[in-house]
């Protein structure tokens, strides 16, 4: 029953050329973007994972603002990198978040 599916199978790919190419290619290019789909997903999720306390280190992305005059506490950082010409700083944003560094912030965004 099986080799009789296949034979059956065959028979329509030759018969219908242009039908089963457009299949075929649909069906390569799905499986392709789910693959690759699920390749970012996980880089997305592993990618900070070697440092340390990584599950409370977040990407922070921010423009400077130098005429608030005020700089980030070196004691928040947990790490420093670059991508593209630009700087990227890891912040522990739990305590960042619970110091009084962030009360200093709030009132001059206030202003």
């Amino acid at each position: 029953m099986f080799w009789n599916n296949i034979k059956i199978a065959i028979r329509n790919l030759r018969k219908h050329k242009g039908f089963a190419a457009i299949n075929i290619i649909g069906l390569a290019i799905g499986l392709t973007t789910y693959i690759f789909g699920g390749l970012l997903i996980h880089y997305e999720e592993t990618h900070d994972s070697f440092f340390e306390n990584s599950a409370n280190i977040y990407t922070v992305g921010a423009t400077a603002a130098p005429d608030l005059g005020m700089a980030l506490n070196t004691a928040y950082i947990t790490g420093l990198g670059t991508t593209d010409q630009r700087m990227i700083i890891l912040v522990d944003i739990e305590k960042f978040m619970s110091s009084d560094d962030m009360a200093l912030i709030e009132r001059a965004v206030e202003q």
